[in-house]
């Protein structure tokens, strides 16, 4: 997924798929979400600047955070065993504080939309897989929206089972990594256009 981000932020693009105030973003797909708002121009540099301090900061509390989408989008892989344990949907209580640095974002929705994204090892079949990683993403939305005590206008959870693992899923230590959580940060339409007008901090 995230090797493909620029290929799909370049296709944005040339689809007219720019920053746009008033889009639900509940209904759009994943793939959609995480393209746009396409930020090209004068709003580049300093958006991207923007996300690198965004990722810097989350470094201090997560293992991995890189930056996706040429530098425009930050991701958080997060292991599924600290939030969840073995097949629960629940949300542990000492994978709570794992979740809270985003709260900020939830503050700011036509700044940032947040997208958890839950994924699962082979283990079982599609359709377990695919419920199983939908019921953990979304625990992670309704926490966050409670936590924040906000309607999460700015949050959409997804649960993609077991169709996009980071390594084979041939060793208990492999299966592991590619049970995690992504949570993808994506600029909304009010920070590109402060980028673009030089107004961005």
């Amino acid at each position: 997924m995230r090797k493909a981000l620029s290929i799909i932020a370049a296709m944005a693009f040339s689809l007219g798929l720019h920053a746009q105030k008033g889009v639900d973003i509940s209904n759009l797909t994943l793939t959609e979400n995480l393209a746009q708002p396409a930020v090209t121009g004068k709003a580049l540099k300093p958006l991207m600047a923007h996300m690198e301090g965004i990722r810097a900061s989350l470094a201090k509390h997560f293992k991995d955070v890189e930056l996706a989408r040429d530098g425009q989008v930050v991701v958080v892989d997060i292991p599924a065993s600290v939030l969840f344990a073995p097949n629960e949907v629940v949300l542990l209580e000492s994978g709570k504080p794992y979740l809270r640095p985003f709260l900020n974002m939830l503050k700011y929705p036509t700044m940032y939309k947040l997208l958890p994204v839950m994924h699962s090892d082979d283990s079982g079949d599609d359709q377990y897989s695919d419920a199983l990683t939908s019921d953990r993403a979304a625990a992670v939305y309704e926490f966050l929206c409670q936590e924040a005590g906000m309607q999460g206008d700015n949050v959409v959870p997804y649960g993609v089972g077991k169709e996009d693992p980071v390594v084979p899923n041939n060793s208990i230590v492999n299966r592991a990594a590619n049970r995690r959580l992504e949570i993808y940060i994506v600029p909304q339409w009010q920070l590109v256009d402060q980028a673009k007008s030089g107004k961005l901090k």
